[in-house]
């Protein structure tokens, strides 16, 4: 049975840090999205999203 290094711990580690990170900023996004969407009038939500873009 091979041994887990350090090595591979570390890299475990940050692989998974990154994920984590990756959905929190994501979800971030599309909560703010969905924020500023609420703001628009109705019909003018691709406006905002452009808007956000820019």
């Amino acid at each position: 049975m091979k041994t887990i290094t350090l090595k591979h711990v570390v890299q475990i580690v940050m692989i998974s840090a990154l994920i984590l990170t990756t959905v929190i900023i994501t979800k971030n996004i599309i909560h703010n999205v969905k924020y500023l969407y609420g703001l628009q009038p109705v019909g003018s939500g691709m406006t905002c999203f452009f808007d956000m873009i820019q």
